[in-house]
């Protein structure tokens, strides 16, 4: 079975991971438990119909029991591609990667770009695990740029 295509109307170089029941437009919404029709199922660690080094964004929402940097998500990135993760300094997952260094992240192949308060258009619908809405003020995010090859 060959790579599946973006739903009509997003894009295939834009990926949200852990959309849940809260799809981004324009990109392509995928969830390890999908609560919605519009988000495909997905694990993060496993994105192998997604072509290698084919995203030049990705967006991650709350990470929860695995490390962005950690799975297949570098794997699909372009090179210069930007990773967006959002969390709150509660989550342990989030609160490990907006701490590293700038080394840290080279080992990754990563560089930071920016981070601080998350912007307003990725506050709405991050959720805890048992499903409650996060206090948008508590929202942090990291913009991490793939580092080319």
């Amino acid at each position: 079975k060959g790579p599946t295509k973006a739903a009509p109307g997003t894009s295939n170089t834009k990926l949200n991971i852990g959309a849940g029941d809260n799809p981004q437009s324009g990109y392509r919404n995928v969830d390890i438990d999908p609560k919605i029709a519009s988000v495909e199922k997905m694990d993060a660690n496993n994105l192998s119909s997604i072509k290698t080094a084919s995203q030049a964004e990705v967006l991650v929402q709350n990470p929860r029991g695995f490390n962005p940097l950690e799975s297949d998500i570098p794997r699909v990135m372009q090179p210069d591609g930007k990773l967006t993760i959002v969390g709150n300094m509660s989550n342990k997952d989030f609160n490990k990667i907006f701490n590293m260094s700038e080394e840290q992240l080279a080992r990754y192949g990563f560089k930071l770009e920016t981070k601080g308060v998350a912007s307003d258009a990725l506050t709405v619908g991050c959720k805890t695990t048992d499903g409650k809405d996060i206090i948008a003020s508590t929202l942090k995010q990291i913009v991490l740029v793939r580092i080319g090859k």
